[in-house]
């Protein structure tokens, strides 16, 4: 029982490390460090450069680009706000509100019984809905779906206390 959740587990990192969760983090990390090291609209071209790239990159090798796609669209519109306004924390306002849009959905998901987790587990895996709802899996996703608020919770915390305190060379990166 052990090594097939550790195999689980393991699975379940290598599909996070293939998938499109660095394509995620790369940018805004390049941004922080551009931005540090040089300016403003370098930072925002080196981000939004390497976001471009890694949608070419996923279509050349003929993977699915949609995630891609809207990196680099929510690379421009982030790397917007921060220009418009010549602040590079307004980079993070856009992630910032789709956090506290996430854990709204949570919110409002629990409180009509059908769990967020459930919903992306049925995206990501594909099983039929009605698996989720059974009356002896639906405590899971309920439980995960709390575990998720809560860090989401702490997360935007976190987030809207280093921008309000205007730390991005500092932490909010």
């Amino acid at each position: 029982m052990k090594q097939s959740k550790n195999k689980e587990i393991l699975e379940e990192l290598q599909s996070v490390l293939k998938g499109n969760t660095l394509d995620a983090i790369f940018p805004p990390l390049l941004f922080t460090l551009l931005n540090a090291w040089f300016s403003l609209p370098i930072a925002f071209f080196g981000a939004l450069s390497l976001a471009s790239g890694t949608t070419l990159i996923r279509m050349l090798n003929k993977q699915k680009g949609v995630y891609a796609i809207g990196g680099v669209i929510g690379v421009a519109i982030a790397g917007g706000f921060a220009l418009l306004v010549n602040n590079a924390t307004n980079f993070f306002l856009p992630g910032i509100i789709s956090n506290l849009f996430l854990l709204l959905v949570m919110l409002v998901s629990l409180m009509i019984g059908k769990p967020l987790a459930a919903l992306a587990s049925h995206l990501t895996r594909g099983w039929t809905m009605s698996w989720f709802w059974r009356k002896d899996i639906k405590p899971a996703y309920t439980e995960v779906t709390l575990m998720w608020l809560f860090l989401f919770v702490l997360r935007s915390s976190l987030q809207i206390y280093l921008f309000l305190q205007n730390s991005i060379n500092n932490w909010l990166g």
